[in-house]
């Protein structure tokens, strides 16, 4: 078994795991990364059956997306600090798009109710911070609020992304090249 990789290794680990025809407890750390080798809808539609079961299924996962991906409660461990499933999304998964506009104060109460919008930050007398989850849905919200007050939005574009979002892709980007090294 000296050609097989770790990666390989792994999915073999993992189609052994979800074989078991009744598992009591099924633990496993970052069966997404396996997809490719495994697939992706077959893992979670094992996940799902097994914990429908009565199967406890813990399964880890370094980003939060992938753990709301895999199903049940997401929880996370951020520096060292256990948060429930209400704080574990991380500032670093919100878009954040610069809007310039005469009427800064009169666009952030429009877009104060808005469901697809998480903040709204006035930096300025003519500038607003607007963050959510999903970059196409908080512009079009941006923009479609902005209309229904008649208001004027000279500018709107993607804030740059935080340092701390680009080390955390770095890291993963290693961690996955060292993966599929051959060993």
């Amino acid at each position: 078994m000296s050609n097989v990789s770790a990666r390989e290794t792994r999915a073999l680990a993992l189609a052994l795991a979800l074989s078991h025809p009744k598992p009591a407890l099924l633990v496993l750390h970052e069966p997404l990364a396996l997809v490719g080798l495994v697939q992706e809808r077959f893992l979670l539609d094992a996940l799902t059956r097994f914990a429908t079961d009565g199967a406890i299924v813990l399964a880890t996962a370094n980003r939060v997306e992938d753990a709301a991906r895999l199903g049940g409660e997401v929880h996370a461990l951020e520096r060292g600090i256990w948060l429930d499933s209400a704080e574990s999304r991380t500032p670093h998964q919100q878009v954040t798009l610069r809007v310039q506009t005469p009427d800064a104060e009169r666009l952030a109460a429009c877009l104060a109710g808005a469901q697809e919008i998480s903040a709204v930050i006035r930096v300025g007398a003519s500038e607003l911070l607007v963050r959510g989850l999903d970059l196409k849905r908080v512009a079009s919200s941006v923009v479609s609020n902005a209309r229904a007050a008649s208001l004027r939005v000279s500018a709107l574009h993607q804030d740059a992304t935080a340092l701390e979002s680009l080390a955390a892709a770095r890291a993963g980007i290693a961690h996955a090249f060292d993966e599929a090294r051959p060993q």
